[in-house]
């Protein structure tokens, strides 16, 4: 899988070019998930990192935002990653608890205070050993840290993250 971002823990399969970006506005804001079809192609059929039992967790919608939108793209994401690798989903565990502000009307500085303390695991469910974030769009990855440091206090042995798309600035 030829990736466009890559560090030490997340990797992003496409470049979040302007026409993406429109795609994604249609898909999240103007409730057109029909949009989704469009994204197949570019979901992998498997993830670089050798680790055993990993299973996909998508980066969660606060209640709020679930019920504006209908849906929750990582979790689509997650579901067709899923079908495409034959990796196990998880929806139920890592829940956001505080509503904020969209990441992407804030600064970088705004981004990560705007998360500290959003994300927690369910503890009624069971913690995976090794977990893929999901999610679609790597901006600051302000998102997937808050989202890794949420696993790893639940007791998550080892955190990596897929998205689809990342700004071509932080390649």
């Amino acid at each position: 899988m030829e990736s466009v971002f890559q560090e030490d823990w997340i990797i992003s399969s496409l470049e979040l070019t302007e026409n993406a970006r429109k795609l994604l506005h249609y898909i999240k804001y103007q409730k057109r998930s029909e949009l989704f079809r469009l994204l197949i192609p570019s979901i992998p059929s498997q993830l670089p990192w050798i680790l055993s039992e990993l299973t996909l967790v998508p980066v969660p919608l606060s209640v709020q935002r679930f019920y504006q939108r209908g849906f929750n793209q990582s979790e689509w994401l997650a579901r067709q990653l899923s079908k495409n690798a034959s990796l196990p989903v998880e929806t139920r565990g890592l829940i956001k608890v505080k509503e904020t502000p969209p990441q992407s009307t804030l600064d970088r500085e705004q981004r990560t205070e705007n998360l500290v303390g959003a994300f927690q695991w369910q503890k009624r469910i069971h913690v995976p050993r090794n977990v893929c974030l999901i999610d679609d769009v790597l901006t600051t990855g302000e998102t997937l840290k808050a989202c890794k440091s949420a696993l790893l206090e639940a007791g998550v042995q080892g955190v990596v993250g897929w998205t689809l798309f990342s700004r071509a600035d932080i390649i």
